[in-house]
């Protein structure tokens, strides 16, 4: 089984792992403006780093869908080009470009089972106290758009999503209730995924390490697993 975690936000991550341990894929959330108050993700990016994982790909190989991608965005986005492109949103060459950077993952993921199961799991995403004002308002409509954009996203290549609460997936990773706070909760949040995945190249990024926790904890839970 394949598990996708998304730590959602402009400091979050995207984790993919198999049968909750291999890591095939770790990485910044993918943001075209950071200084966006929105939800304002590189769909491009996003786009390459989900379609291999889709179930929709598993009748393509890794190398077709690689050699195929130019001539199928050059008949299939003459008009989404012409949409998308002059606001930003979707440029071929870039998902060309992101696509090819992800070839190993979509060479493991081709020799997988066809019938390989793909489950994404994201962190639910709710208002905090105190965003009654402006700020906290457009605030809470970003990170709304955001993770609607993750799910709606993963509904289209058809992958199933899991939402799980910050609480839900901190108590099984066993980082709830610490009463640690700010930075002092980021670090041990990496130093838990650093300890759980050695080789991950985590380093300061806390929403690439809570993006495999979430993972990993999706993964626990859809098999039935005990402990972390």
């Amino acid at each position: 089984m394949l598990s996708i975690g998304f730590d959602p936000g402009k400091t979050g991550g995207v984790a993919v792992l198999r049968d909750g341990a291999v890591i095939l894929g770790l990485h910044d959330m993918p943001y075209r403006n950071k200084a966006s108050r929105h939800g304002d993700y590189n769909l491009a990016q996003l786009l390459a780093l989900l379609l291999p994982l889709s179930p929709h790909a598993s009748l393509l190989t890794a190398r077709a869908l690689l050699a195929d991608t130019q001539e199928l965005l050059e008949s299939a986005t003459v008009t989404a080009t012409a949409k998308y492109g002059e606001c930003g949103m979707l440029q071929s060459d870039e998902f060309v470009d992101a696509l090819t950077a992800h070839s190993n993952v979509m060479h493991e993921i081709a020799n997988l089972p066809r019938d390989h199961e793909v489950m994404a799991f994201v962190e639910r995403q709710q208002p905090m106290r105190g965003q009654g004002k402006s700020d906290g308002v457009k605030a809470a409509f970003g990170v709304g758009l955001g993770w609607g954009t993750l799910r709606a996203m993963c509904f289209a290549l058809g992958i199933p999503v899991t939402d799980l609460t910050a609480a839900r997936w901190q108590r099984r990773m066993q980082v709830y209730g610490l009463k640690l706070e700010g930075i002092a909760k980021k670090r041990y949040h990496i130093q838990t995924a650093q300890r759980m995945f050695p080789s991950a190249e985590i380093g300061t990024s806390d929403g690439r390490a809570d993006a495999l926790l979430i993972a990993r904890c999706g993964w626990l839970e859809h098999n039935g697993s005990t402990g972390s």
